[in-house]
């Protein structure tokens, strides 16, 4: 007979969806990313915002993000990616073939 009170008596160490906790905190380990992100804009906003950095030499993290959005609504950005992946993929063709040709040689 198999017992069950082994069983009965253990605890899970981690949520039912498999995500581990900070035993003290109780935040989820996937967060500290997030956390340490926007941390580092907030800092980085503060430093241009007060003055310690000048704009011009580093954009405050917000106007970067409002223009990168601008970007995508404009087609400016996928226009520059097409050209860049246009690039990369002359480059690899390039590349193949005369690797192809040293190869056989």
């Amino acid at each position: 007979m198999i017992g069950t009170e082994g069983a009965l008596s253990r605890t899970p160490s981690a949520p039912a969806t498999g995500r581990k906790l900070h035993p003290r905190l109780g935040v989820p380990d996937w967060s500290y990313g997030w956390i340490s992100v926007i941390t580092l804009f907030g800092i980085f906003e503060a430093i241009t915002r007060t003055g310690l950095m000048s704009e011009s030499s580093f954009p405050p993290p917000s106007l970067m993000v409002l223009s990168l959005l601008h970007e995508l609504v404009s087609g400016t950005f996928w226009a520059s990616v097409g050209a860049t992946l246009q690039g990369w993929g002359y480059g690899l063709l390039i590349a193949a073939a005369l690797g192809i040709a040293a190869g056989m040689a």
